[in-house]
């Protein structure tokens, strides 16, 4: 270990003056400082789009896939002259924020741990698609009918139907961190 010490010592220099002599050339260079800033810009730009593509599409076949029509029901639920149709909104409203958020915390995850589009994309769809997964298995487990209940305006089925959704993110997104 001593013998290395001196290795470890001058390679962290070296390290070092590579790093300052970067920020010095981009610091005199100010184009290559543009273009560093432009290529950032471009980059997370381009990632926001597919992220937003992505959560969409999550959004999409989670709102294709339940028996109700989420965005009608939510819709009708504008109305205060009808508790019940106030309420089934309220309970859809609960369910697909959970929903938006557990795919949120996937996204998010994907972006942080992959340093390209592609495992961002692959991850991200992964995600979604792992998500749906335990969302059914969860409905086929539960000993009420989650769907009936939500669209009845239980929202404390849509509570914990937002939370499992939540949870499971929280879950497939910590996978994102092993790869």
């Amino acid at each position: 270990m001593d013998m290395l010490r001196p290795l470890l010592h001058v390679l962290t220099k070296k390290l070092q003056e590579i790093t300052l002599i970067t920020y010095l050339w981009l610091w005199i260079d100010e184009e290559a400082l543009v273009m560093t800033i432009w290529g950032a810009v471009m980059n997370a730009s381009i990632g926001f789009v597919f992220v937003l593509l992505l959560l969409s599409l999550g959004i999409i076949l989670f709102s294709y896939l339940t028996p109700y029509s989420t965005f009608q029901l939510m819709k009708e639920g504008s109305n205060l002259n009808h508790p019940h149709k106030v309420a089934q909104a309220k309970a859809v409203a609960y369910e697909l924020s959970g929903k938006m958020v557990g795919i949120g915390i996937i996204l998010f995850c994907s972006i942080f741990n992959m340093h390209s589009l592609k495992k961002m994309v692959f991850w991200g769809l992964l995600g979604i698609f792992l998500e749906l997964i335990i969302y059914y298995l969860f409905i086929l487990c539960a000993p009420m009918k989650v769907a009936s209940e939500i669209e009845k305006g239980n929202i404390a089925i849509a509570h914990l139907s937002s939370q499992i959704c939540v949870a499971s993110g929280l879950l497939i997104g910590s996978f994102a961190s092993l790869s």
